[in-house]
C-alpha cells in the first residue's frame, strides 16, 4: 500500500476552539475598544456638565453681587421717609448700577440711610472709618471692597453734609 493510500488519523481536524480562537480574539478586543470608548465618551460628557454647572454658578454669584445695591436701596429706603426739612434721601441709578447717599448737614441727620446701606453692602470697617474721618477739606475719597466702588465727599457747616456714591465695578 502505499502511503496515501494509508489511513489517515481519524482525528484530522483541528479542535473546534483551535478554530474559533481568533474570532473570539477580535471580538473581545472589539468589545473592549467599545467600552473604553463608551467610557471616555461619558467622562467628556460628565467634564462638559460639570464646566456648565460652574458657569451657571458663576454667573449666579455674579447676578447677585450685581445686585447688591438694589438690595441695599429696597432695605434701607425707609431711613428717608423723616418729616425733617433736610433728611437722608437715597437714589439708585445707572440700571441699579449706581446708588447715591446724600445725609445733608442738619441737626436731624443721623446717618441711619448711610449706616444701613453700609450693613447691606458689607462695607468693611476701614472704609467705614476713612469716610467717618473725611472732613471739608480731604476732598473727593474713594475706596473699594468686593465689587463695590466707593467715592464720598464731606461739606460741613451750612453745606450738602455726606455724599456717598456707590457703585458696582
Amino acid at each position: 500500500m502505499e502511503e496515501s493510500e494509508k489511513e489517515k488519523p481519524a482525528n484530522t481536524q483541528r479542535p473546534i476552539w483551535r478554530r474559533w480562537w481568533a474570532w473570539v480574539v477580535v471580538v473581545a478586543v472589539v468589545a473592549a475598544c467599545a467600552v473604553s470608548a463608551g467610557v471616555h465618551v461619558h467622562r467628556q460628557q460628565v467634564e462638559r456638565e460639570r464646566i456648565a454647572a460652574v458657569a451657571r454658578k458663576r454667573a449666579e454669584d455674579k447676578a447677585y453681587a450685581d445686585a447688591v445695591l438694589k438690595r441695599a436701596y429696597d432695605e434701607c429706603l425707609q431711613y428717608t421717609q423723616s418729616d425733617a426739612a433736610l433728611h437722608d434721601t437715597i437714589i439708585l441709578g445707572d440700571h441699579d448700577r449706581t446708588l447715591i447717599i446724600n445725609a445733608p448737614n442738619s441737626a436731624a441727620t443721623t446717618y441711619e440711610a448711610y449706616n444701613c446701606v453700609a450693613d447691606n453692602t458689607a462695607m468693611p470697617e476701614s472704609v467705614m472709618n476713612k469716610i467717618s474721618n473725611t472732613t471739608a477739606l480731604s476732598g473727593m475719597q474713594s475706596d473699594s471692597w468686593a465689587n463695590i466702588e466707593a467715592s464720598w465727599t464731606y461739606e460741613g457747616g451750612s453745606g450738602s453734609g455726606l455724599n456717598v456714591t456707590l457703585s458696582i465695578k
